[in-house]
């Protein structure tokens, strides 16, 4: 019998005081927990002596556990065309699928990911495309 097999949680998010973009650890603070850093968003890159740094909580997205044509991980909320069709789509988590679906360009249709595409990363819904 096979162990376990674990797949990488990973987030990304941009720096609130220089807007690059920093992966790891998503850390969410409560308004109410007391602290000066209460209702703010960071991401630790579980690197030790590393310091979490504070991020903008609109550009948080989850590693999909894709990755595209040339190696780079794929996020929700990147644009990706996928090989055959010449539609971009957006990567979104449907909360209510449990799953990360792509979403067309223009907002109409999605459909769940699918390993057997062959995805390319094009941008971020908040970075110009690459």
């Amino acid at each position: 019998m096979g162990g376990i097999e674990l797949r990488d949680i990973l987030f990304r998010g941009k720096r609130v005081d220089n807007g690059e973009w920093v992966y790891g650890n998503l850390i969410v603070r409560k308004e109410s927990d007391g602290c000066a850093c209460g209702g703010k968003t960071f991401i630790d890159s579980g690197k030790p002596f590393d310091t979490a740094v504070e991020v903008n909580p609109e550009t948080v997205g989850q590693y999909t556990g894709m990755d595209d044509i040339h190696g780079e991980k794929i996020f929700e909320w990147d644009i990706v065309t996928v090989e055959d069709f010449e539609s971009e789509f957006v990567v979104k988590f449907f909360q209510h699928k449990g799953e990360f679906r792509q979403e067309a360009a223009d907002g109409h249709g999605s459909s769940a990911m699918w390993s057997g595409f062959r995805y390319k990363r094009c941008g971020t819904v908040f970075d110009a495309k690459i």
